[in-house]
């Protein structure tokens, strides 16, 4: 039994850095190095690929405030958190996910408990938000994209292909509707239980996980968790997007173009491999030779993009985690809270 977890242990490491490896060793099987070599040299201005990287700190330290205002309605009544932890975490957490993949969130949930003393279940729920705020806005950012360049999607799709069949084939199934009355048993049953034993231990998790998930609503400032996202999203295309103007080949391209590669690139998080390894990759160069950049102009400016953003990330994350333990040197919230009240 333990070895067998070991091994799924293992695996969950092992496969998503092998596919990404995978993936590039497939898509740049054929490249010729010699004119990556001659970019790199030649026409690779290092100054604005090096401002490029502000916007992606900038964006980070703003998700970390944005992340704040999540956790606050949980500290109601009590000291508020030090906001350089959430930032830290938020930093470190990136770091994380390029040693263990998808372990930064969990890693920035149990790092930010122990130094505030907040339940995890409940960071684990305002994460959950977190991340189902990102969702929304890269829905929004791709509805807006695909609304203004049809002609792209439409490309990718396929004109020849019967999407209306193919649409009617699935809503006349019946394993469909099947499927959704079972997972609608399966949820009712579920919360029946979890009803009927409030003190189980999975019931209180959850309960916790839904006061963080609420804790969007009770938050005092709205109006700036909307502002904050909005930032966090522009400092991520302005991390994308000032980098083109790095390259002779891709500084004269629109706005428009960038939003594209941008939107696409950013569904490379659905594929299983470490940091979107391959997948981004994949997307930017489709993107950009569909607007009539050279395969290997394009292959070169993922390679070195994605590159430049990954180790930068990484080591600003590396700087958090270092700077966290000593910053928190004697700090305990909780316990400042009540010396506060046995004064009063």
């Amino acid at each position: 039994m333990i070895a067998n977890e070991r091994l799924k242990s293992i695996l969950r490491l092992v496969l998503p850095i092998v596919l990404g490896f995978g993936l590039l060793w497939w898509l740049y099987r054929d490249i010729d190095w010699g004119e990556v070599r001659s970019i790199l040299e030649t026409k690779l201005n290092y100054g604005v690929l090096a401002f490029s990287l502000i916007f992606g700190l900038g964006a980070n330290v703003v998700r970390g405030l944005r992340w704040q205002l999540l956790i606050d309605p949980l500290t109601e009544g009590q000291p508020r958190p030090r906001l350089r932890n959430a930032i830290y975490t938020i930093l470190g957490s990136y770091t994380v996910n390029m040693v263990i993949p998808r372990a930064g969130e969990l890693w920035r949930c149990a790092e930010y408990k122990r130094r505030e003393q907040i339940p995890f279940s409940s960071l684990l729920g305002t994460l959950i938000t977190d991340r189902l705020t990102d969702v929304i806005c890269l829905g929004l950012i791709l509805v807006g994209v695909a609304l203004a360049n049809p002609g792209f999607f439409l490309g990718l799709l396929g004109q020849g292909r019967d999407w209306q069949g193919l649409l009617a084939d699935l809503l006349g199934s019946p394993w469909l509707y099947l499927a959704f009355v079972l997972a609608l048993l399966g949820f009712y049953a579920l919360a029946r239980l979890l009803k009927r034993h409030p003190e189980h231990r999975i019931s209180q998790a959850l309960h916790q996980v839904w006061a963080g998930i609420q804790s969007v609503r009770v938050m005092k400032y709205r109006g700036l968790f909307i502002i904050y996202s909005i930032l966090i999203w522009l400092g991520y295309f302005g991390f994308f997007y000032t980098a083109f103007f790095a390259f002779p080949f891709t500084r004269e391209l629109s706005v428009g173009v960038a939003l594209i590669a941008f939107g696409m690139s950013a569904l490379s998080v659905l594929v299983p491999v470490q940091n979107g390894m391959g997948a981004w990759h994949w997307i930017v160069v489709m993107t950009l030779a569909t607007y009539g950049v050279l395969q290997t102009d394009a292959k070169s400016f993922a390679l070195i993009v994605h590159l430049t953003q990954t180790l930068w990330v990484t080591i600003v994350g590396l700087v958090a985690i270092i700077i966290l333990p000593i910053t928190n040197r004697g700090y305990v919230r909780i316990q400042q809270h009540n010396t506060s009240d046995k004064q009063h």
